[in-house]
């Protein structure tokens, strides 16, 4: 059986370290070298998922990107984990369907290859490029090479990689005083009803792909509405990136001394996608204990830790 390993972006950047500097990291590089092995031998998939790609835009040090990039490439081969954005609508039909008693004919790819995947617009990427069927592959299959996954991970032009980083980097600092403002007046209410609150929120931004699914097998919102709130409350955490992502966005709600960062809109969404779907997660210590807490690990039968020598235990095998 072939493990699923998802690593956080700095441990990627360990990793790297590791392989520049291996007597000061040796421990790190040892990791390194179990995983690669494991890689090879197709023991170990360690997908990449567009919060890496979007933190390695980040890096201004082409060398220093690089030098990221290159472990990428090497232990990911070009495997990718879909966004939750495209797992989350597909998970909702299929729980529709169990509530309301439809068939769903979809299915759930969490697992696929390159970067568009990653992004959620593979299946897109030829119309969006104006291409043919033939054109289409001819650019997969290039794209889908060592080279071709190390350029997109470099960027194909720094300027509007930049720009591209600078109007995200902004868009996350509003969002986080947005949340800022959210925590301040969910601070009168109890744990309860800011949970509620936040799952009310996230029903009405998921109103219109709810409806779509309800009215192509014969039910209305209101049919969907009329569960009540605990049935409402257990709908949503049976949708695993749903799920995920409201349990640790309250509880991350709840550190009072902790303000929101900028850079948790990145981290919520990778931890949705990737705590559901791959075996072992490696994280920071602040969401992996999160993840314990709220017994995220157990339900999803997934090992979660934030210290990489610990994938030892995993790797070695017993002779």
């Amino acid at each position: 059986m072939t493990i699923e390993i998802y690593l956080d972006q700095n441990k990627w950047i360990d990793l790297a370290r590791s392989k520049k500097d291996r007597d000061k990291y040796s421990s790190i590089h040892n990791i390194y070298l179990l995983l690669h092995e494991a890689v090879i031998n197709s023991d170990v998939i360690v997908p990449l998922s567009s919060a890496h790609v979007i933190e390695l835009y980040k890096v201004h040090d082409p060398d220093h990107r690089k030098r990221i990039a290159d472990v990428m490439v090497d232990l990911s081969q070009g495997w990718t984990i879909a966004p939750s954005n495209a797992l989350a609508p597909k998970e909702i039909e299929l729980q529709l369907g169990k509530v309301f008693g439809f068939d769903v004919q979809s299915s759930i790819c969490h697992l696929g290859r390159g970067v568009p995947f990653a992004f959620g617009v593979a299946e897109e990427f030829s119309g969006l490029l104006n291409l043919t069927d033939y054109q289409a592959r001819l650019v997969n299959n290039a794209l889908d090479t060592p080279e071709g996954l190390r350029k997109q991970l470099m960027s194909w032009d720094e300027t509007t990689r930049f720009q591209g980083i600078t109007k995200f980097q902004q868009a996350s600092l509003e969002f986080s005083g947005r949340v800022e403002i959210s925590r301040s007046i969910g601070s009168l209410y109890s744990k309860t009803l800011r949970k509620r609150g936040y799952v009310a929120n996230l029903t009405l931004a998921l109103q219109d792909t709810i409806t779509t699914i309800l009215v192509n097998n014969g039910y209305t919102f209101k049919d969907f509405l009329d569960l009540g709130k605990t049935e409402l409350m257990a709908f949503f955490s049976s949708v695993p990136t749903l799920d995920v992502e409201i349990e640790i966005t309250t509880e991350r709600n709840n550190f009072w001394n902790r303000r929101a960062q900028p850079n948790d809109m990145i981290d919520i969404g990778f931890l949705s996608e990737s705590v559901p779907y791959t075996d072992i997660v490696v994280t920071e210590k602040f969401w992996a204990d999160i993840l314990h807490r709220k017994y995220l690990d157990q339900k999803y039968n997934t090992l979660i830790f934030s210290d990489l020598n610990k994938l030892s235990d995993v790797l070695i095998k017993p002779s």
